[in-house]
């Protein structure tokens, strides 16, 4: 009654659902801050309530995905399920666009999404390639010192990042974890953009495989994995690499040294991956 319909900024068109009704505006000087709030209104609305019906015709719904059970046997992934974690993605955007555009205090529950980037390990291109190794490092020192120097969480994922015979803690609590069946990968993650960026590129260098005489990286995860294991005595590790940064030869270890160290180096990354 005197309103009038609007068209929707291209800011807020991967936001609002398909199954969200006509917005209809009173009068004219509605803003898209007001748009954003009568849509997060709506969402919350149907949150508090458990409305998770699907009120698109049958006609316009996407078909069903295959069925996806938790640990306990209880699909994951039915319609209303899907509907729901729509719904709470759909609140978060809301709440983001609305603090970034206005004065607007967010709930106390909300939490600010991390920056994110998903690497996948080239292990089909180059099987047998020890990437897994080369990232967690020695006692998972190489991982520990990657995200010390970016502030970034380093995470492997998918198939074979989980030791055989282990239970992920997703399955432990109950909760399904989609990125299970995926090829392995790693995800970084971090608050700001800086650090992301400075954490992807680290790992990206890990992920192109170096000919075994080149590779640097490994020769001194080897000496660090010595040095934890009291096979390479602390003052020859230090006086070795102080050596191998000053000189234009590449230090070698001797072959019995360097035989302990491969085995030992092995059975640390047959720890985690499980071989």
């Amino acid at each position: 009654q005197g309103g009038k319909q609007v068209v929707i900024p291209p800011s807020l068109a991967g936001i609002i659902q398909q199954n969200t009704r006509a917005l209809v505006v009173p009068g004219a000087g509605y803003d898209e801050g007001a748009l954003l709030n009568e849509r997060l209104d709506e969402v919350n609305k149907r949150l508090n309530s458990n409305d998770f019906a699907d009120r698109r015709p049958a006609s316009e719904r996407s078909p069903s995905p295959p069925p996806e059970y938790d640990a306990s046997g209880k699909r994951t992934n039915t319609r209303e399920e899907r509907i729901k974690q729509g719904l709470l993605k759909e609140r978060q955007d809301l709440i983001g666009k609305l603090v970034q555009s206005s004065n607007f205090k967010p709930p106390s529950d909300y939490r600010r999404e991390k920056l994110s980037k998903k690497l996948f390990v080239p292990t089909r291109e180059y099987p047998g390639y020890n990437f897994i190794g080369l990232i967690i490092g020695p006692r998972g020192n190489t991982q520990k010192r990657m995200e010390r120097e970016t502030g970034a969480k380093i995470a492997l994922r998918g198939k074979g990042s989980v030791k055989e015979g282990r239970t992920n803690q997703n399955a432990l609590q109950g909760r399904h974890d989609p990125t299970e069946n995926e090829e392995l990968h790693v995800v970084v993650t971090c608050d700001n953009q800086e650090g992301l960026d400075k954490a992807v590129a680290m790992v990206e260098q890990l992920l192109v495989p170096v000919d075994e005489s080149r590779n640097q990286h490994k020769r001194m995860q080897l000496r660090e994995l010595a040095e934890l294991n009291g096979t390479l005595r602390s003052e020859d590790f230090w006086q070795k690499r102080r050596e191998e940064e000053a000189a234009t030869d590449v230090y070698k270890l001797s072959d019995q040294v360097k035989a302990q160290v491969d085995d030992l180096y092995k059975k640390d990354v047959a720890r985690f991956t499980g071989e």
